[in-house]
């Protein structure tokens, strides 16, 4: 009878053994996932936060590099900037990021200030103060591309090539999200692939504006 209550005991404290090592696994397994989870959350929390004061922005400079380049490899010339052009630019960059880059309803899956995507190629301003900011662009010609997201994503995204970066990546490697962005829209490579030899890229927080027009002599 006792060696029997032995045997029962030690069977219960192999199985408890066994139990706790499955638990603590489980917990380790746990805090590391949901401190990745954290980790990401709280980097997209705060990209968002430096996006809405334009402390921080999608570099203008190697979206321009980018399409440079499938200009010259579609035989076409690179955009030639003018002051004015990117004065519009820029000007254009805050306007849709003021608008619009707070307004992001996760639940809607849209922009609660945009029910027309066309919406974001409304400025508010009139034709005179646009050829104030551009007295060299003929406005007739002009047409733009915008880039807009309020959801900084990360490396663990599939789409999104990090390369030796940072585990989170959320700016810098955005360019390639615009480029290909463009690319892969036919209006937007339109543009990109326009006869227009003048365009201008500025950006404001998480909006990408490009800008083209003839040029008045």
């Amino acid at each position: 009878m006792i060696e029997k209550l032995k045997a029962t005991i030690k069977n219960a404290n192999k199985h408890l053994g066994k139990y706790l090592l499955v638990l603590l696994i489980g917990l380790i397994a746990g805090y590391f996932t949901g401190s990745h989870i954290g980790r990401i959350f709280g980097a997209q929390q705060y990209v968002k936060k430096l996006w809405r004061k334009n402390e921080l922005n999608i570099s203008s400079l190697k979206v321009s590099e980018k399409i440079d380049l499938y200009r010259i490899k579609n035989d076409l010339t690179p955009f030639e900037e003018t002051s004015g052009l990117c004065k519009y630019a820029e000007f254009r960059a805050g306007e849709v990021a003021e608008k619009h880059l707070g307004e992001w309803d996760p639940k809607e899956q849209k922009y609660n200030s945009m029910d027309d995507p066309n919406e974001l190629h409304i400025s508010e301003l009139s034709d005179e103060q646009a050829q104030e900011l551009c007295p060299e662009c003929d406005f007739k010609t002009q047409v733009e591309n915008i880039y807009i997201t309020a959801r900084p994503e990360v490396c663990s995204n599939p789409s999104i090539d990090c390369g030796n970066d940072d585990e989170f990546g959320v700016v810098e490697n955005y360019t390639d999200m615009v480029f290909n962005g463009w690319v892969n829209s036919k209006s937007h490579k339109d543009v990109l692939l326009s006869p227009i030899e003048n365009g201008c890229v500025r950006s404001v927080g998480g909006v990408v504006v490009l800008e083209i027009a003839k040029i008045n002599n």
